[in-house]
């Protein structure tokens, strides 16, 4: 964690600091969640020591839907695709394998009786996993890193109680925004006074908020996504973005896909021509070989990696 804090969060907020010609002292705001590394004496004093300027602010529980524009929208998209374009390369090393095997056999044995499916073996080695995973990091990045999409699962972080407030920089900024803050002290009397009263505990570093101690590492997480993989990352790219129910391609979200909730979506059925998936000797040796239906169905699906 300070090793993260020392060599990507402080030279990121000099950075910003540079580019908006605001001065080095300026305060910078860092969003965690409230697990218990974070929540360590030992952390907050050497973030007060060595990074004063950096003021954490903890995600309360139950808040993610809220607090955190990543787990609302953009981590959505981007496991997805990570997850679709490593089941292709999955999919591809097995049919080649598959299709080796079948081949050794024939030769044998001029048969596909005995054919022993136990001897595939996927890859696994580092040096291979390192090289695929490149590809599907890459992919996800160019399928997330758009601003349209990006400003979106900011605003999709909003109160259900008043929907016109969210996360988004137009949202923060706005007249209406401003004229709340501008009321606070008679509209919510109970928060303007925990706000204004200050800081009694001196003993706490002024950069750090207060979390729940209550809170436990495994609270509040969010659910894992279940997308179907028939889905191609880009349906489901612009249906974040534009929030419609109805996907496209025949696609359709489910009753729990609402205020962009991690859900999956219906499947899809596809219609399959019947035939024979076993070779057809034609005599004298020789073969023809009919495609294994199920793969053929999804064809499209995996050439659009």
């Amino acid at each position: 964690m300070k090793s993260y804090v020392n060599k990507i969060l402080a030279p990121y907020f000099a950075t910003v600091r540079a580019a908006h010609g605001d001065p080095p002292n300026q305060l910078a705001i860092w969003q965690i969640d409230a697990w218990s590394v974070h929540r360590s004496a030992e952390f907050h004093a050497w973030m007060a020591k060595h990074h004063p300027r950096i003021q954490l602010k903890y995600v309360p529980g139950g808040c993610t839907g809220i607090w955190q524009p990543c787990d609302v929208g953009i981590q959505r998209v981007l496991k997805h695709e990570i997850h679709h374009t490593s089941c292709a390369d999955i999919v591809a090393e097995v049919l080649q394998r598959l299709e080796a095997l079948e081949a050794e056999a024939l030769e044998a044995t001029g048969s596909l009786d005995e054919l022993d499916v136990s001897a595939i073996q996927l890859d696994k080695k580092i040096g291979v996993l390192r090289d695929r995973s490149m590809g599907w990091l890459v992919r996800a990045h160019e399928i997330v890193n758009h601003p349209k999409f990006v400003r979106k699962a900011f605003e999709h972080c909003q109160l259900d109680a008043e929907p016109h407030f969210n996360l988004s920089h137009a949202s923060l900024t706005s007249s209406a925004a401003l004229q709340a803050l501008k009321n606070l002290s008679t509209s919510d009397l109970a928060l303007w006074a925990e706000i204004s009263q200050g800081r009694t505990d001196k003993s706490k570093p002024a950069s750090q908020s207060e979390p729940d101690p209550s809170l436990s590492d495994d609270e509040d997480e969010a659910q894992e996504l279940g997308d179907d993989l028939s889905i191609p990352s880009t349906t489901l790219h612009d249906h974040m973005l534009t929030g419609d129910s109805a996907f496209g391609r025949g696609f359709v979200a489910n009753d729990k896909d609402t205020n962009h909730e991690f859900a999956q979506v219906a499947d899809v059925m596809v219609d399959v021509e019947e035939g024979p998936s076993e070779p057809v000797k034609l005599g004298c040796g020789k073969w023809i070989k009919k495609p294994n239906q199920f793969y053929t169905a999804g064809k499209a699906f995996w050439e659009e990696l």
